[in-house]
């Protein structure tokens, strides 16, 4: 992603941020952003956060909630997520709760982790506040209603596909350690699903003994011209670059497999991913 593609991205999700009445404050690296269209200010903060195309942006913003929300212990927008207005751009994404223990009353601040299918990444920090006076009640009030029914995301899949991008830019940015370690986080979850897949089909989760299961991200056939062209994104890297980007690859392969067998109408979001990784190349 270019300096300014990051910019665009930015100045888009700020438009949606700035349209919801429990933002009260937006900053990125300590800039203060005004509004949407503060290009100026929006610029300064991409040119603070911006080193290469695997950048991302941190966006921080206060936001003001219910008592009633303030008690929850879920982050605010994993529970209102549709709220952000990004539906199916949505690659992946992961969410960091507050403390609610009595030696963390402090603490205020949760995460939302985003990557688009386009490649853009933003951590947004938000800082709750509880709304405690009439004034405050009635601006959340003002605002547009929060959804009746919400949308369920799969929270395992999205936190997958983000970390699967993650590991990619470690592996770009040569951090071989984060990467593989990203990697085996990857392959764990595809094991759980093996593992998830057996206990339906023998009716328990017990087992003293097991039968020789093949390894999905081992044993599972890839498509050859998809094969052929990572290859051809990784045959001028080194030995351990090309280590790990084939296990990624396996990695993500076997994991669609296990979740189309496993969720009828699964939608695939391989290609977005395999996309973004054309783009780091």
């Amino acid at each position: 992603m270019t300096e300014k593609e990051l910019y665009q991205s930015t100045a888009s999700l700020l438009q949606i941020l700035f349209s919801l009445p429990e933002i009260r404050h937006i900053s990125i690296k300590g800039i203060s952003i005004p509004s949407y269209e503060a290009t100026q200010e929006i610029w300064q903060g991409i040119t603070l956060s911006y080193h290469d195309k695997f950048s991302d942006v941190d966006i921080k913003t206060e936001v003001l909630v219910t008592p009633e929300e303030f008690l929850c212990p879920a982050p605010y927008f994993q529970r209102h997520f549709s709220r952000l207005q990004l539906g199916e751009q949505v690659l992946g994404c992961s969410f960091s709760a507050r403390s609610l223990s009595p030696s963390s009353a402090a603490d205020t601040t949760e995460v939302v982790r985003l990557c688009l299918n386009s490649g853009f990444r933003a951590d947004l920090i938000c800082m709750l506040q509880k709304a405690e006076t009439e004034r405050e009640l009635s601006q959340l009030s003002a605002g547009p209603a929060h959804e009746a029914v919400q949308i369920q995301r799969d929270a395992r899949a999205d936190n997958f596909w983000f970390i699967a991008v993650q590991a990619l830019g470690k592996l770009y940015r040569r951090d071989y350690l984060i990467a593989d370690h990203l990697t085996h986080m990857l392959l764990m979850e595809g094991l759980v699903l093996q593992m998830e897949a057996r206990d339906r089909q023998l009716n328990t989760n017990i087992h003293r003994y097991g039968h020789r299961e093949p390894l999905a991200y081992r044993e599972l056939k890839q498509d050859a011209e998809e094969h052929r062209l990572v290859n051809s994104w990784i045959k001028d890297q080194d030995e351990t670059f090309q280590f790990i980007a084939v296990r990624i690859h396996r990695a993500v392969t076997a994991y669609e497999h296990l979740k189309g067998a496993d969720c009828p109408g699964w939608i695939s979001r391989k290609a977005s991913f395999l996309n973004i990784w054309k783009s780091y190349v």
